[in-house]
């Protein structure tokens, strides 16, 4: 499935205007583990904004506390000054707060129009005005190319995976949306898909939106990302203009440490072959051989659905 974006609107000026969300001293305790140390930050208007850690950094625990999902022990969200604090993630939508998790909720048994505006279907007295729901679901697909990506007549448990994640983005931006988070949107896309899903952020980044973005995938955070912000062990380490780093130097922030203080050196692989792999075929393969040697990492890569896990 290829998705068709509308044409890049110009780039806004990174970080323009005042703070559009305010995180203040936020911290978050579980059972034996202090998710959250004192974390400040601005999310702006206007910019993309990545928040990178290893896992276990904090990264999902402060994306559920602007989700509404989780509450903050310490600290306070603040919006164009006014504080915020959510019970449930329907107030932060209210709030213009959206967050798109890795796997989308996505209901199966209705169509893509449905699975847009649930939540919001229009009526006529006590039943579904079917023909008020096409009208806006394919007005809002006419503003931003998708028409053929995303018919909105197919069922939901029969949307590809790009697809899903465009039916949650589509939920966000109907909506007065003023902060959109994305966890590893990236993650089940082609390469096209990935190009195709930036195009819509800048687009969205253009028009205002303050936009975080959450990858492990470091080429994808230099491509698209204004600001950088990285947590280690619950605490913010780290605030800097992604153009002002490199790779190695995020990792680095990451990890608390170099790269070759993480990984103990090792002599190269041998020559002996440990595991000898040839020709498997099953129902997710057709004659897949490889081999692996005494000494030596390897590592399978693929699409979710590619047979890495088979």
């Amino acid at each position: 499935m290829t998705l068709t974006a509308s044409p890049e609107a110009p780039a806004a000026e990174p970080g323009g205007g005042s703070g559009v969300l305010e995180i203040r001293n936020v911290s978050k305790a579980f059972p034996n583990v202090q998710a959250l140390d004192d974390v400040s930050l601005d999310v702006r208007p206007g910019e993309v904004l990545a928040f990178l850690g290893e896992n276990g950094a904090g990264k999902s625990t402060l994306l559920k506390i602007l989700s509404g999902d989780y509450q903050p022990d310490v600290g306070t969200l603040t919006m164009d000054g006014g504080a915020l604090r959510f019970s449930n993630p329907r107030e932060a939508r209210a709030a213009g707060i959206r967050v798109i998790y890795q796997e989308p909720e996505i209901i199966p048994g209705v169509d893509v129009a449905e699975n847009i505006f649930a939540g919001e279907l229009p009526r006529r007295g006590p039943f579904l005005d079917r023909g008020e729901l096409n009208r806006r679901v394919d007005a809002e697909l006419s503003e931003y190319g998708f028409q053929q990506a995303l018919p909105r007549e197919r069922m939901g448990d029969e949307l590809s995976s790009a697809q899903r994640q465009l039916v949650e983005i589509m939920r966000a931006v109907k909506s007065e949306m003023r902060v959109l988070a994305l966890d590893e949107p990236t993650s089940s896309l082609t390469e096209e898909e990935v190009e195709q899903l930036f195009t819509l952020v800048r687009r969205l980044r253009a028009e205002g939106v303050a936009i975080i973005y959450v990858s492990h995938r470091l080429h994808e955070i230099m491509q698209i990302a204004d600001r950088v912000a990285i947590l280690r062990d619950g605490k913010l380490v780290m605030v800097e203009t992604a153009a002002n780093l490199t790779e190695d130097e995020i990792v680095r922030n990451m990890v608390g440490r170099d790269l070759g203080e993480v990984f103990d050196r090792h002599p190269a692989a041998t020559d002996r072959v440990v595991l000898d792999v040839r020709d498997i075929k099953s129902l997710w393969h057709k004659g897949v051989s490889f081999d692996i040697k005494a000494g030596e990492i390897v590592g399978f890569a693929g699409l979710i659905g590619a047979g890495r896990s088979e």
